[in-house]
């Protein structure tokens, strides 16, 4: 969620901002899907990086790739999401 900190493998992930949020509503038709866009700051014990992710983009830092994979909830139009009902999930992977 925004401004929580998830500490997973020595590395500390937290989303900052929402700066996008242009998905299709689930109960419209839509001739483009969008994206969610959220600034997030990662953190190892070497490095600090802050980053803007769109939905399927990551970041590397160290030997860690972090990528932004699902956002929660859904969009239904006339239904306004507060930013604090916002969950980030993150895929992350050793680099070999």
């Amino acid at each position: 969620r925004l401004g929580e900190t998830s500490i997973i493998q020595n590395l500390a992930i937290s989303p900052i901002e929402l700066k996008e949020d242009s998905r299709c509503p689930v109960d419209v038709t839509c001739i483009q899907a969008g994206t969610v866009r959220v600034s997030v700051k990662v953190a190892s014990s070497k490095e600090v990086k802050e980053t803007l992710l769109a939905l399927g983009e990551s970041v590397e830092l160290d030997t860690m790739k972090i990528k932004f994979i699902a956002v929660t909830p859904v969009p239904i139009a006339q239904n306004k999401v507060s930013s604090s009902a916002y969950e980030f999930i993150f895929e992350i992977r050793k680099q070999p």
